[in-house]
């Protein structure tokens, strides 16, 4: 599995390059080869033991931390497992340019043991000729025992039942607020290009509501930054709940919509606000963070 890029000689020269190509360029071939898709919520701009070079989800839902090295070193696995808790993932994923086979044999042991808690991966990416070539070298075993399916609440086949719908209505529409998969959960993320920052669409059937948020992960700063912009910013969306939330590592800026999701001669009235919502705060918020 390889990917061709314009600077395949600059790749292994630094970490920090390793990563930026992973991050920009190495998504795609990396989903195909775990057989996941993958979504970025933040990118370090250094390494460093307290941040994770990567944060993303896989599946829609499944926390997950990747970790770009050139040669592997053990030292690296605290860090990781570090990561692996604060964040409460359920992936990880080794990205290393010259593997170390004593290392993956360790890893390979400890995955047997945390198999049914995280998924451990070691990916090796070098360079092939003059592309770019991906190759597994640590996957969770098929048959490592996993926790029991949980089961599918009422709630949670309706909210299925309505993002489906959603993602079925978006496609039609060629929406620029497309999911990728609808899937029986709360929420749902949609990339606006900027690392670290997405927007979330959500229902809150107790409340019997809609939201639109932007939420920020990892960067309080950057919330506070734009809540120097408040006034300005609900000029153009209206009045917004600015969320910090302290104690957290994310934080967020949301807007709802009162609304039944069993309403079913209502769902195009439903969408139709995520849609423009969405669209809103791209295009509103974007202006602050570029």
């Amino acid at each position: 599995m390889a990917v061709k890029t314009k600077n395949e000689t600059n790749i292994f020269k630094s970490r920090k390059n390793f990563r930026n190509f992973i991050a920009e360029d190495g998504k795609t071939e990396l989903e195909n080869l775990i057989g996941s898709n993958i979504q970025f919520l933040s990118v370090s701009e250094e390494s460093t033991d307290e941040k994770p070079d990567i944060l993303a989800v896989m599946n829609t839902h499944e926390k997950t931390v990747i970790e770009c090295e050139l040669k592997q070193n053990i030292k690296t696995l605290a860090p990781l497992l570090k990561h692996a808790s604060t964040y409460e993932v359920k992936n990880i994923i080794w990205l290393v340019n010259q593997e170390t086979p004593e290392i993956i044999q360790t890893v390979e042991w400890l995955s047997k043991i945390i198999s049914h808690e995280v998924k451990l991966y070691i990916v090796k990416c070098s360079l092939d000729k003059d592309k770019i070539s991906f190759k597994t070298l640590l996957k969770p075993s098929p048959n490592a025992y996993q926790k029991p399916r949980a089961k599918i609440t009422n709630t949670k086949q309706k909210q299925g039942e309505f993002w489906q719908e959603f993602h079925k209505y978006t496609t039609e529409k060629d929406s620029p607020a497309k999911i990728s998969h609808p899937a029986p959960q709360h929420w749902q993320y949609i990339p606006i290009g900027i690392s670290g920052i997405s927007i979330q669409l959500t229902i809150n059937t107790a409340k019997n509501n809609l939201g639109c948020e932007l939420l920020i992960a990892n960067d309080k700063e950057l919330f506070y930054k734009l809540e120097g912009f408040k006034k300005d910013v609900e000029k153009q969306l209206g009045k917004l709940d600015w969320q910090a939330l302290e104690g957290k590592k994310s934080s967020r800026i949301r807007t709802t919509l009162d609304f039944n999701i069993e309403d079913k001669d209502k769902l195009e009235q439903g969408f139709n606000w995520l849609i423009d919502s969405t669209v809103r705060f791209k295009d509103v918020f974007t202006r602050y963070l570029t």
